[in-house]
């Protein structure tokens, strides 16, 4: 079911479309965030050790987290959990779109506990990295913003062909 049936809500186009952008601006808001510390790494004298863990943390992030979780299965995830909403939206679910596609609510017990781990996860690890001194943190902070990238891209890619289409990328996961 393409976005432009006739059975599609304004509150349906309106929850996938703020699904997909505040996932897009959170991501968004990590590379900004990110992104000084890593040029501020590269700008701090780097040796060829430094260099070679700068292209091997970039290579691991971009696979690691680019590919295999925000490419192969969060990104998907989020485009059809965004036409779900398109196609059968309520009141809360379209005021917490981000959150709903990002499956923190409203997902299976299994699905719930892995989006709240992740997160979790995430929080700890910046703490940890933000204590690093440069051109460490710098390094990791580049890796990240690779694999964010990836991510950015495989959003835009999933959301706009699972809504032209009408066919989710994945199972949405929904409850």
């Amino acid at each position: 079911m393409p976005a432009d049936s006739d059975s599609v809500t304004p509150l349906g186009r309106f929850a996938a479309a703020w699904g997909l952008f505040g996932v897009a601006l959170l991501l968004c808001s990590a590379v900004g965030r990110m992104a000084p510390p890593a040029l501020e790494g590269m700008r701090s004298g780097m040796d060829a050790a430094h260099w070679t863990a700068f292209a091997l943390v970039c290579l691991l992030m971009g696979y690691g987290m680019g590919c295999r979780g925000l490419v192969r299965s969060f990104a998907p995830r989020v485009a059809a959990r965004a036409l779900h909403l398109l196609r059968a939206p309520t009141p809360v679910r379209a005021a917490l779109a981000p959150f709903f596609c990002m499956s923190f609510f409203a997902a299976p017990a299994r699905r719930l506990r892995l989006s709240w781990g992740l997160t979790a996860t995430m929080i700890v690890l910046i703490v940890l990295v933000h204590g690093l001194r440069q051109p460490w943190h710098g390094i990791v902070d580049a890796g990240v913003c690779v694999g964010l990238f990836e991510g950015l891209a495989a959003l835009a890619f999933h959301g706009v062909r699972d809504l032209l289409t009408g066919v989710p990328s994945r199972e949405p996961e929904v409850c």
